[in-house]
């Protein structure tokens, strides 16, 4: 996890001060264009474009953009014979905008997009994960929040912290592993189990010191009151007493201040 967020904090700092978030938003616009007007190049790059934006973006990623983002991904996928992922980038593009209809420019009656479009309806997204947010922050499925991440089609995450700063965007191909940026709910729950017990065990332990100290304070004072005096042996027995209420204080006290020490270390 440390590891994840060292990279994540070099990427943003290789990223420019004001991340082009617009091109971002016409990279898929100007893919179609350049699809339709078969320019290989100009499909290419809106494609790096986008990927490269990615890693960058400090701004929430909405379904539709995200959409626009999974085409862009299928039509350079088709351009390369890569059916398979044409099939699962517009299955991941028909989940958030199922409604889209496709361009005639783009696709014309006939054409195998419009074939690979419509059977990507059916294409499979593989096991869903359920992503794991840093502790009181959030995680966003392709613009979705508290969405599962499908493991057989690609996906853009974004991490937020308790304070609902953007940590990091990625993009996920399908079969990727997702990093976890928090504990396991399980880990988690097991975690706030243990921190109670600990903080009950720490102040029965320093309820019991300060009881049997107050004893030993009694019974001092009791040994020395002048005014009242006790027989020797009355005493001796007293002072057994105290020293004893003393010993189980003291023990008591250091045992607190232990437990107190391992609930600080694991919290």
């Amino acid at each position: 996890m440390i590891l994840a967020l060292l990279l994540s904090q070099g990427a943003l700092a290789a990223c420019p001060e004001n991340p082009n978030f617009e091109a971002f938003n016409q990279a898929a616009e100007r893919g179609e264009a350049a699809f339709s007007a078969m320019d290989l190049a100009g499909l290419t790059e809106a494609h790096d474009q986008a990927l490269s934006i990615i890693p960058c973006l400090r701004t929430q990623v909405s379904p539709d953009q995200a959409a626009a983002f999974h085409r862009l991904m299928a039509l350079l996928a088709f351009t390369k014979g890569d059916e398979p992922s044409v099939l699962a980038e517009f299955h991941a593009a028909r989940r958030l905008e199922p409604g889209y209809t496709m361009a005639p420019t783009v696709a014309p009656p006939g054409h195998p997009l419009l074939r690979l479009y419509s059977e990507s309806g059916n294409a499979k997204e593989g096991p869903l994960e359920m992503p794991i947010p840093p502790i009181g922050g959030a995680v966003f499925v392709d613009g979705v929040l508290g969405s599962l991440r499908p493991t057989g089609i690609s996906s853009i995450l974004q991490v937020y912290d308790a304070d609902n700063r953007l940590q990091e965007t990625l993009y996920l191909r399908a079969g990727e592993s997702m990093p976890q940026w928090g504990p396991l709910p399980l880990d988690n729950a097991l975690r706030e189990r243990r921190h109670k017990a600990l903080g009950a065990a720490t102040a029965a332990s320093a309820l019991t010191a300060l009881t049997f100290y107050g004893l030993a304070v009694h019974a001092e004072r009791q040994f020395k009151d002048l005014d009242d005096p006790l027989p020797d042996d009355d005493l001796r027995a007293l002072r057994s007493e105290g020293n004893g209420y003393l010993r189980t204080a003291v023990g008591a006290g250091v045992f607190g201040v232990g437990l107190g020490a391992a609930l600080v270390i694991t919290w």
